[in-house]
């Protein structure tokens, strides 16, 4: 899922978005980070684990608001099969000068 996720933000926005919970922020640029946090929950029945549902993170950082970025993101999202997601939050990364969102995904796996 997160491999399919990466490349169809990387393509469908035209920025590059990478797997990992950490990387150097580059300045002036756009960029994403997809990362997988671990399983939020599973579905059991009779004593077994029938679904697990993983959760993991969409990270956005834009040089400018990237409002425009944002509601694309948010497409391609909703075009993925077996995904949920909410936003979670936008901030300030004062160090970078870069707006940054947050989405939260879940996906069973």
């Amino acid at each position: 899922m997160i491999d399919d996720l990466i490349t169809i933000l990387s393509e469908g926005l035209g920025i590059q978005f990478v797997e990992t919970a950490w990387i150097p922020a580059p300045k002036g640029v756009n960029y994403g980070v997809v990362s997988l946090e671990g399983s939020a929950g599973s579905v059991w029945a009779d004593g077994h684990q029938r679904e697990r549902v993983d959760e993991g993170s969409v990270d956005l950082f834009t040089i400018d608001n990237g409002r425009d970025l944002r509601d694309q993101l948010e497409a391609l999202l909703n075009g993925v099969e077996g995904l949920g997601w909410r936003f979670n939050s936008r901030q300030w990364e004062q160090d970078t000068g870069l707006t940054h969102y947050e989405w939260v995904i879940q996906w069973a796996n």
